[in-house]
């Protein structure tokens, strides 16, 4: 080199979504998605509790009283309807602690992530099935719909993010803490 000729340009800077090597990486592209139903889903679900188990809704049409009066029906025992609260409380329990190891990039979310899609799928079925197999609970055509429709959204999201988990590159490049 002489004293005429420029100093090499230096090199562009790496994409902050850039991983080793140049792949992506980091909380980005799709896998933003994921993230904003981890964030939704438990608060989602806790106002839907609410909603149910605390006071009828302004749209439904049994009041409270019927509600509980349709779970006493369940062969004389609550304990049926207070295992399927647990079981979504759990379900919100385990979406909270998912949210925290998906931001803190832990090496196990993939799996996390496929068992909270699988269990969304699972909660949706029993939701269902509550619905339909005790036919003394007031139920209303809208609460079918809707369960109808919870399954349909949970199977789709499970068919999607399931596999995305397993094979996105960016997903092996982010959770490696």
């Amino acid at each position: 080199m002489t004293d005429t000729e420029p100093p090499p340009a230096p090199a562009p800077p790496a994409s902050p979504e850039a991983g080793a090597g140049g792949e992506p990486s980091g909380i980005g592209g799709w896998l933003i998605l994921p993230g904003i139903h981890l964030i939704l889903s438990p608060g989602l679900a806790a106002f839907a509790i609410a909603r149910e188990f605390v006071g009828a809704g302004a749209n439904s049409d049994a009041s409270l009283a019927d509600y509980w009066r349709g779970v006493q029906l369940l062969n004389g025992n609550q304990r049926l309807a207070a295992v399927f609260l647990g079981i979504i409380v759990f379900w919100i329990g385990y979406a909270v602690f998912s949210l925290v190891q998906f931001f803190h990039k832990k090496r196990q979310v993939p799996e996390m992530m496929a068992g909270f899609y699988i269990l969304s799928a699972a909660v949706a079925v029993g939701n269902y099935a509550l619905l339909t197999k005790y036919p003394a609970m007031p139920v209303t055509p809208d609460m079918l719909s809707d369960a109808t429709l919870w399954i349909l959204r949970a199977v789709v999201a499970a068919a999607i993010w399931i596999p995305y988990f397993y094979l996105s590159d960016r997903v092996k490049n982010t959770f490696v803490n």
